[in-house]
């Protein structure tokens, strides 16, 4: 009853003013004490399951009364105790249902792991210095772990939590007492903190859920809670980074774990049914506490935004707190002092364990506030969708074409039938570097191109809205200071994406990567042949690429160093990847390696068909120079067709890294791809776009963009019949 009143007070924005909501709840919390006094006092068909709810009960009535004092432990020791005297007892009570005794269990865990993590447990400082923190815990190692929906974490994590705090006391008892010899050596201490560490993120991102509660658990919900478990482990490493190590805040290290616990807040929002939402406070306060720059201004807005949805006084509480943090921390404190500097210290070490234990009285079945009397009509979702769902082409996050956004490689449920995948690499280059910053650039190129004006005259219809699930799924993650390591990654990255089943079930999907320098063709080759075997190669440049790597003119050489831009397409050829005899260069301008024609004699034996710059005058224009691609490649055998943007002449895009007068116009380059659609295209790039080296209007990111509109628009339009095209004479209106 104690604690309904208090809900009420927190749902409906307070009580009437003629209402005394204290001495109402302190009527009801010192009955229920009453009655928990005469229950523990009997000795039989009593539930000790009972009797912990009830405190449990007690405990968050003293939270949620937003009192900033220290009675609610007195709870939480009681229960502690409590299972300490009967946790090898068998149960008096039959009646006592195991999915609730698994409920309590698991709060009671969390709370006795977190009070060692972040508190002293409210122990005199006699006590603490005689025993340690690691004579008074208990050891609650599950045999199974697992990720409990409950507190939204891993099983395993409450030992961690346990093991962080005593090799915290230990690390403060060396640098009170360091000449005693039974205190730790400060290298004793650091090969703990690295067992700690390495422990920790070995296992971030691998927990699972008991079978049970998969059955209960959508895949976004899912998906929530494994956010939400990231976020537990990155709060350890702060407290092992920070406590025991004694790093500064500034430290790259914390930093990663404040700005990875930021990333998975983000995701998670407040829902009906099992919600991680509620769980988030401790992680947020810690990733608070040593948030620097505009990560202090994303934590402050996730936590009001859980206040506004939730009610709870005491996250307005921990705002105000952590603003005075910001104020007054430096960055070498170390996290005791930085608290025995704040005037609410011994407060702000409640406030972090009493928001934890806040969330744990949503309930099991329902975490997040949700008022079930008044759903959200699907007329009123309509409506938002109306009014706030639409983007202007300078607004919303950058994504190519404002297309749907997903780390497709940590998703593999996440399915598509086209991917946009960039690749920032450049440390294969032979000239100017740069191309590694080109994904960024063709996404924002591409602005202008948005689904609700995605329309292609010249094919009839909308490759956006068409059949075809189109996803942005990020960056592969390349290494950029061992190009071995990053041909791995991504041969890796494309053979997981592209042997994913489609979203449509019609074929495999198709990837488009966005370079990147123009290397990244072998991994892509790599890839698709594990699908298709050798595939014909298309490829728009106005160099070879086909160099023997022995050419290039150094006396120093290495097998690493046969990987590069130049060369890729001689080492895809004696790997079997292109099938020769069928695969064309178009645009070619270059100047050879000698005195004569080795270059070609190369070339001729790799199986490609040369189509020069100037050929386009003499054999009919951009048609011309299309039908004969059509009819040496064919339309039946898959293609991958690959485009550097130095195809195009440096006077209309000067952003690359090899530029060569006389090459072709964007005009004739994009007439060319719109007449080849009906190749078999089953993968694509558009490489070697260096930003640094565009122009004011970002004009070279604009033909990259608009190259990848085409290849997109013929992918669909190959893929699939569209059921209804619109005659391409049609007039169309210009956006204004």
């Amino acid at each position: 009853m104690a604690l309904s009143a208090l809900h009420r007070s927190t749902l409906i924005g307070g009580m009437p003013t003629n209402f005394d909501l204290d001495a109402l709840v302190s009527s009801f919390m010192a009955s229920s004490l009453r009655n928990l006094r005469y229950e523990l006092q009997t000795k039989e068909g009593v539930s000790k399951y009972a009797l912990l709810t009830t405190i449990r009960t007690l405990c968050v009535c003293e939270i949620h009364s937003g009192r900033a004092d220290r009675s609610w432990r007195v709870h939480v020791e009681g229960a502690i105790a409590l299972l300490g005297t009967t946790r090898a007892m068998p149960d008096t009570n039959p009646a006592d249902d195991g999915e609730s005794q698994w409920l309590v269990d698991s709060w009671y865990a969390s709370i006795e792991s977190l009070m060692a993590l972040t508190t002293r447990r409210g122990l005199s400082r006699a006590q603490i210095d005689q025993l340690g923190p690691r004579e008074l815990m208990r050891e609650t190692k599950a045999e199974n772990r697992y990720l409990d929906i409950y507190t939204a974490y891993s099983t395993d994590l409450n030992d961690s939590f346990k093991e962080i705090r005593a090799v915290v006391w230990e690390r403060q008892q060396m640098d009170s007492n360091g000449d005693r010899a039974d205190v730790l050596s400060k290298r004793d201490l650091d090969e703990k903190a690295d067992r700690l560490e390495n422990s920790i993120r070995s296992r971030t991102g691998n927990s699972e859920f008991r079978p049970n509660d998969l059955q209960v658990l959508s895949q976004h919900e899912a998906r929530q809670f494994e956010a939400c478990d990231e976020t537990y482990y990155h709060t350890a490493l702060i407290h092992i980074l920070r406590r025991v190590r004694q790093l500064p805040t500034s430290d790259l290290r914390v930093q990663a774990s404040v700005k990875r616990i930021i990333e998975c807040c983000l995701k998670i929002s407040p829902a009906d049914g099992l919600s991680p939402w509620v769980m988030l406070t401790t992680p947020l306060f810690t990733a608070g506490c040593e948030a620097l720059g505009e990560d202090r201004e994303i934590v402050r807005q996730l936590l009001k935004s859980m206040y506004d949805s939730l009610g709870i006084r005491n996250i307005q509480r921990s705002i105000r707190i952590l603003e005075m943090s910001w104020e007054s921390k430096e960055d070498n404190d170390d996290w005791e002092s930085f608290l025995d500097k704040m005037v609410t210290s011994k407060f702000v070490r409640y406030l972090a364990l009493s928001f934890y234990l806040v969330t744990l009285t949503a309930g099991h079945g329902q975490h997040a506030f949700v008022d079930q009397e008044q759903p959200v009509s699907e007329d009123r979702l309509a409506e938002l969708e109306r009014q706030w769902n639409d983007e202007w082409a300078f607004s919303g996050i950058s994504t190519f074409a404002h297309l749907p956004h997903s780390k497709c490689l940590v998703h593999p449920e996440d399915l598509y039938d086209i991917a946009i995948i960039g690749s920032p690499f450049d440390t294969a280059v032979s000239y100017r570097p740069g191309a590694r910053f080109g994904p960024r650039a063709i996404r924002a190129a591409s602005a202008r191109q948005t689904a609700n004006r995605g329309f292609n005259p010249r094919a009839g219809f909308n490759p956006y809205t068409s059949w075809a699930t189109i996803r942005d799924c990020g960056d592969i993650p390349v290494n950029p200071f061992d190009n071995g390591l990053a041909l791995r990654q991504m041969t890796e990255a494309f053979a997981e994406l592209a042997h994913r089943p489609s979203k449509s079930g019609m074929q495999k999907p198709r990837l488009i990567t966005l370079g990147g320098d123009h290397s990244l063709a072998l991994p892509a080759l790599r890839a698709l042949n594990q699908l298709y075997g050798p595939v014909a190669v298309l490829h728009f440049d106005a160099h070879l690429d086909t160099w023997h790597p022995a050419k290039y003119p150094s006396a120093w050489s290495s097998e690493q160093s046969h990987f590069n831009h130049g060369s890729m397409y001689w080492i895809a050829s004696n790997e079997g990847l292109i099938a020769n005899g069928s695969s064309v260069h178009a645009g070619l301008r270059t100047r050879l390696s000698g005195d004569g024609w080795e270059d070609y004699d190369d070339d001729d034996r790799q199986g490609f068909f040369r189509i020069s710059a100037d050929d386009i005058d003499d054999i009919g224009g951009p048609v011309g120079v299309a039908k004969l691609i059509v009819e040496k490649i064919g339309t039946e055998i898959p293609v991958y067709l690959s485009v550097d943007i130095d195809v195009v002449d440096p006077g209309l895009a000067p952003g690359t890294g090899t530029p060569e007068p006389g090459g072709w116009t964007s005009r004739e380059l994009i007439r060319i791809l719109r007449s080849v659609d009906g190749l078999n295209v089953v993968g694509a790039d558009i490489v070697e776009v260096a930003p640094a080296y565009d122009g004011r209007g970002e004009q070279t990111a604009l033909v990259a963009a608009q190259v990848v509109y085409e290849i997109l628009t013929s992918m669909v339009k190959r893929g699939q019949p569209v059921a209804k095209v619109t005659s391409s004479k049609k007039e169309v209106k210009s956006e204004l």
